[in-house]
């Protein structure tokens, strides 16, 4: 692409920006939805035991890349738009390069990790024999460990190339930002499913795995190489420490929002044999839409809440925020109830019968969606309260660090899974506090718990009928798309009878996920 094409590729004005970030959300959902495919993939291709250990290595390389790149890759979203054209290409240059400093020590970590992989696996071994009679039969799965020299490689690779999508959609390149986004998925997608195909094993697909970091490294090399030409490669020093000074707050919450996320998994991993950790890693996956959507919703709605605050119109305020949550209940009650009724079906037909094992870990999930209806961050930050969003993260982790460890004890793989629900629970509770506190609302008026109630009702009724599918002799997908095919319209008509949904609604949640559309 040429320098020409790039300029021409920027999108100044208001429909246009509006257009170009829903293409952007867009294209996390599909991001999104080609990451759930490859683990549909790599169930069907691998065994548990062998897909787990990999699992672990890829669960372990998320809390890295969140605590490892120290808030640089997001620091490119302020710094690239204020960057003049000419000094662009070192900004992004330069960050990379950091990046690849970031990732020495990390991986000179992962690598002493693996030599005295003996004596770890002999202190986790001690752990895991206080939950003699309290869990499954226990194995040594201290294999995991000679995995970890590849996944020092794949990140001193993969690392500088954490900043690109954001170095483009800073520098307003919309179209590239979405599909560099997309690519950077595809190469890891083509480069674990083609040798998981061809039956190459664990350590085939391991060094699979760093191939992709390297392809993934050469997206970065060529973009500053070849494609972006003008300015010098030079880092700028006092650049870097603006950034670093600017992306430390953020990798410290980013940080323990995936610690959070990936607790569980920790203590899973510990615990028990990599077939279990198979199942439960599938079952405490996230569908992408489901994650994508409050978010979306609040960040539309973000400059009229920062008004409203800001004019002290705190009735108008709380009316427009608790209106769309209304909404997303509209469309996530329905989601859980469907998914909660149908689990094991689901979990069996995307993750093969041997998956579904792991349905009440995700069942309990599922008990997240009622709450999950905005992000309360944003309303908090819309407030000029951010500390508290913080607050919140921190609350959360140590709730879920004091829960996880007795609850597994009491009930073995859904105890950690309950912790996590419980630990975020916590930080919405908290977040709501902030709020209630800033626009002077009691508790019982800070959350529309009579909308959410009723939307919840009639998608829980709307639900009877599916649960007669379990008596007749049909397969797992048979099951699961009659409950479809029976629940949705059974919904809509529930739901538009009741005036639960309304066409508006519905009309709000098509523009919603449409570019260049914004519901009033």
């Amino acid at each position: 692409m040429s320098m020409e094409q790039e300029q021409g590729e920027r999108t100044p004005g208001g429909a246009s920006e509006s257009r170009s970030a829903g293409l952007v959300v867009i294209g996390q959902v599909l991001a999104g939805i080609l990451a759930i495919a490859l683990l549909m993939v790599l169930t069907r291709l691998l065994d548990k035991r062998t897909f787990g250990l990999f699992a672990m290595v890829y669960a372990l390389y998320e809390v890295l890349v969140a605590g490892g790149t120290v808030g640089l890759p997001a620091s490119m979203l302020y710094f690239a738009p204020r960057a003049a054209d000419a000094e662009c290409r070192r900004l992004g240059f330069g960050t990379g390069v950091a990046l690849i400093l970031c990732a020495l020590p990390i991986a000179g970590g992962l690598l002493l990790f693996s030599l005295f992989s003996g004596q770890i696996v002999a202190f986790f071994g001690t752990i895991a024999s206080l939950f003699s009679g309290h869990v499954a039969e226990l194995t040594d799965d201290s294999q995991v460990f000679s995995l970890l020299p590849y996944l020092a490689v794949f990140i001193l690779l993969d690392f500088p190339s954490q900043m690109l999508s954001n170095y483009l959609l800073g520098r307003q390149r919309y179209n590239a930002s979405v599909l560099t986004t997309l690519s950077l998925v595809a190469i890891l997608f083509v480069g674990l499913v083609v040798p998981t195909s061809l039956g190459l094993g664990l350590d085939g697909l391991m060094l699979c795995f760093v191939a992709a970091g390297a392809a993934r490294f050469m997206a970065f090399a060529v973009y500053f190489l070849g494609v972006e030409r003008r300015g010098t490669l030079r880092p700028h020093l006092p650049t870097l420490r603006g950034q670093l000074k600017f992306g430390l707050p953020l990798f410290f919450d980013n940080l323990v929002g995936k610690l959070n996320r990936y607790l569980d998994r920790l203590f899973i991993a510990v615990v028990f044999s990599a077939e279990v950790f198979a199942v439960y890693h599938i079952a405490a996956q996230e569908l992408p839409l489901v994650g994508m959507l409050p978010y979306s919703l609040t960040s539309a709605i973000l400059p009229r809440l920062v008004l409203l605050y800001r004019e002290q119109q705190y009735a108008e305020f709380v009316e427009l925020w608790h209106a769309s949550m209304a909404k997303m209940a509209v469309f996530m009650l329905p989601i859980a109830v469907f998914f909660f009724v149908r689990a094991g079906d689901f979990l069996s037909v995307a993750f093969t019968e041997g998956y579904a094992g792991g349905e009440l870990v995700f069942r309990l999930y599922l008990f997240l969606l009622p709450l999950r209806l905005c992000s309360y961050g944003g309303v908090v930050q819309s407030t000029g309260a951010t500390k508290h969003v913080l607050y919140a993260s921190l609350a959360s982790l140590a709730v879920n660090m004091a829960l996880n460890w007795p609850l597994l004890r009491l009930f073995g793989m859904p105890g950690p899974a309950a912790a996590s629900v419980v630990a975020q629970a916590v930080a919405v509770v908290y977040l709501l506090g902030a709020i209630r506190a800033k626009v002077g609302l009691s508790w019982a008026r800070v959350f529309p718990v009579a909308a959410v109630a009723r939307a919840g009702a009639v998608a829980a009724v709307a639900g009877l009928p599916m649960v007669l599918l379990d008596l007749g002799g049909l397969s797992p997908g048979q099951r699961l798309g009659l409950a479809a095919a029976i629940y949705v319209p059974c919904y809509l008509t529930a739901g538009l009878l009741t005036r639960t949904i309304t066409g508006a609604d519905l009309r709000y949640l098509v523009d919603l996920a449409r570019p260049g559309r914004r519901s009033e």
